[in-house]
């Protein structure tokens, strides 16, 4: 009688013994035909179904049907996987998610290993919130550029070779070891610059589109430093979510002056409208775009004092009546024109602070100059001349309502 085979570690899964029969043949002109199966095979041993199998109502092996005795089989390429031990078929494996391993139901034996998509179940030193281990889900704005390769040393490492081959890699893209202009690294300063303000989700999303733009246009100005790029891109996207901010408030939050962030508005600003324009004129006729900037309005690109009077006064802790008349005050300086050429956040601490006069928020004048122009960012003396000059149109500025107030 034949002696059963099993496959050892490094065996080939294709057996040719000479000169033996296997079992199925059609008929005995046939040739040999040998059967391939996971972890055991069976070569010419005469199959008796056992206890289990009968219980699971096994009928046994089934030999393949011929047209004519002449006629030769092709082998059978299903891979059935069953256990080594057991030899049951259908067999009872289960897939172990936790432990990533493939396992044999009724005896236990651990057939092979899998790779398991769960989130990791257990707890390491330096794990985070994310404990998933086959990384996080496709981000459109990274594209082809998600995918990048980074060198570190374990923690309590002493090898000076390792350290400065880390510290080389991280300066690689850069001049004298200047931050390197990356999609992944802008991305995460833009993250880590909205915590810092305590801008929302809007913004920071529309600030990555924004970035995500300039840095694919092949014909953008590379002298801008990476802090003013960030800080227009928080600019456009401030914008666009509709709440106010100045330069100099992000200029601060980014560390750059108020000139750099200018300049580099008008610069990624351009950029934007280009690519706006582009889009705009394939969608009249009909030519599909990838359109990275779906939310973008061209007509929100511009702060006005009304929109950074809504953050001051939330600054100051006004009440809903203060912040109404220096909005009021704000939308009839547009007509009267008295500011004319002024900023928008010096027409918003103007008005702001005649609302505080006329309400009588605050009786200390001096006191309330101090508040508004620390609010604001602008020098208590600049506030004051540029506020006699709005003083002078009162009456065209308020309405009589608030007279009754």
């Amino acid at each position: 009688m034949p002696v059963e085979r099993r496959r050892r570690p490094g065996q080939s899964s294709r057996i040719n013994p000479a000169g033996k029969s296997s079992w199925p043949v059609a008929s005995p002109s046939c040739e040999p035909i040998q059967f391939e199966h996971h972890h055991i095979f069976f070569d010419g041993k005469s199959y008796k179904p056992g206890r289990v199998e009968l219980r699971r109502g096994f009928e046994g092996w089934v030999a393949p049907k011929t047209d004519g005795p002449a006629q030769r089989h092709e082998s059978n390429l299903n891979r059935i996987v069953i256990c080594k031990d057991c030899r049951i078929v259908p067999a009872n494996i289960t897939m172990e998610e936790h432990d990533g391993d493939l396992v044999c139901g009724d005896c236990g034996l651990v057939l092979d290993k899998i790779v398991s998509t769960e989130s990791e179940w257990r707890s390491f030193a330096d794990d985070g919130v994310d404990k998933s281990r086959v990384g996080g889900g496709d981000n459109p704005l990274f594209g082809d550029a998600a995918l990048e390769l980074q060198t570190s040393i374990g923690q309590g490492g002493s090898n000076d070779m390792a350290r400065t081959l880390e510290r080389a890699q991280r300066n690689i893209a850069g001049k004298d070891g200047k931050k390197a202009v990356t999609q992944s690294g802008g991305f995460r300063d833009l993250a880590t610059l909205c915590a810092r303000g305590g801008f929302p989700d809007t913004i920071k999303d529309m600030a990555q589109q924004v970035y995500k733009l300039y840095m694919d246009e092949p014909r953008r100005k590379k002298s801008l430093s990476l802090e003013a790029i960030l800080s227009a891109c928080l600019v456009i996207g401030s914008r666009q979510a509709g709440v106010g901010r100045s330069f100099r408030e992000i200029g601060r939050i980014c560390k750059v002056s108020d000139k750099a962030v200018g300049k580099a508005f008008k610069i990624v600003g351009d950029v934007v409208k280009a690519r706006d324009a582009y889009i705009q004129a394939a969608k009249a006729e009909n030519i599909h775009v990838d359109n990275k900037m779906e939310c973008y309005n061209a007509n929100k690109n511009v702060t006005t004092a009304r929109d950074l009077i809504v953050r001051m006064a939330e600054l100051l802790r006004l009440k809903r009546e203060a912040r109404s008349l220096a909005e009021e005050i704000a939308a009839a300086e547009e007509k009267v024109g008295c500011l004319a050429g002024r900023k928008p956040s010096t027409v918003a601490a103007c008005a702001l602070l005649m609302a505080y006069a006329h309400l009588e928020i605050e009786k200390d004048s001096k006191k309330a100059l101090e508040d508004v122009s620390r609010v604001a960012g602008i020098s208590a003396g600049t506030l004051s001349k540029v506020y006699k000059l709005l003083a002078a149109e009162k009456e065209k500025l308020v309405s009589e309502k608030w007279n009754r107030v």
